[in-house]
């Protein structure tokens, strides 16, 4: 995941799932604090409307977020706020929701507001609500740059893996991997199967709770993946 996310793509890359529960926030959290140890800037926004918790996470007002720029009640640069303890970290909640998130997602000043997201950070991750569930999902990966699909291992099934590809195929988004999340390395085969495992997909990459949570303080290897994970982790509610 850190070597997808990390690979010099542009714009804003979609972090979703096939459904609740896949473990979305908790990968998209610990690799935004990886990359910007790694000196990169790295802007996390909150696009799960229906379940935000990025504000939680880290311990921020939720007063002002990205719904307060969608109804032009703040500019972006004054809804994004700094993590505490967490250096190169920007954040833009979710902000207060009192409409239908899907609403919300469609506007048009969406894609704007994306958009002029990629100057405050070279690398920008946007938590996504699952692409099964709800509709907002879907709208969110038509309106990004590229998307990148977590599933968790004995949770997600394979038959929801090519139904949320489907749909995210549909909006012309690349996708640019799969992530599997909570995996053990033996397990990771149980997914290399079926369109999941062709080239359009990218790779699949595994991001184990160990390998997202290793012991405060030190760093070391991912299994199976290859990819470094350093500093402490953050834990997700």
């Amino acid at each position: 995941m850190v070597d997808l996310a990390g690979a010099g793509h542009r714009g804003v890359m979609l972090v979703t799932g096939a459904g609740s529960g896949d473990g979305t926030t908790t990968v998209l959290v610990n690799v935004g604090v990886v990359l910007a140890s790694a000196t990169r800037p790295v802007l996390l926004i909150d696009g799960n409307l229906y379940r935000p918790r990025l504000h939680t996470v880290f311990g921020l007002s939720n007063e002002v977020g990205l719904t307060s720029v969608l109804a032009n009640r703040a500019s972006l640069t004054e809804a994004i706020q700094r993590a505490p303890g967490r250096e190169g970290v920007l954040v833009l909640t979710s902000g207060p929701v009192d409409v239908d998130p899907a609403e919300l997602l469609s506007k048009v000043d969406t894609r704007n507001i994306l958009t002029a997201a990629a100057i405050v950070a070279p690398v920008i991750l946007m938590d996504g609500p699952p692409l099964l569930s709800v509709t907002g999902g879907v709208i969110l990966a038509g309106l990004t740059s590229s998307v990148i699909v977590v599933v968790r291992a004995g949770h997600t099934s394979r038959t929801e893996l090519a139904s949320a590809l489907d749909l995210v195929e549909r909006t012309g988004t690349p996708i640019l991997g799969v992530v599997l999340n909570d995996v053990a390395g033996e397990q990771t085969d149980e997914y290399r199967t079926g369109r999941a495992r062709g080239p359009d997909h990218g790779d699949v990459a595994q991001a184990s709770q160990a390998d997202l949570h290793p012991p405060r303080g030190r760093g070391r290897r991912g299994r199976g993946s290859g990819e470094t994970v350093i500093g402490s982790p953050v834990t997700v509610p």
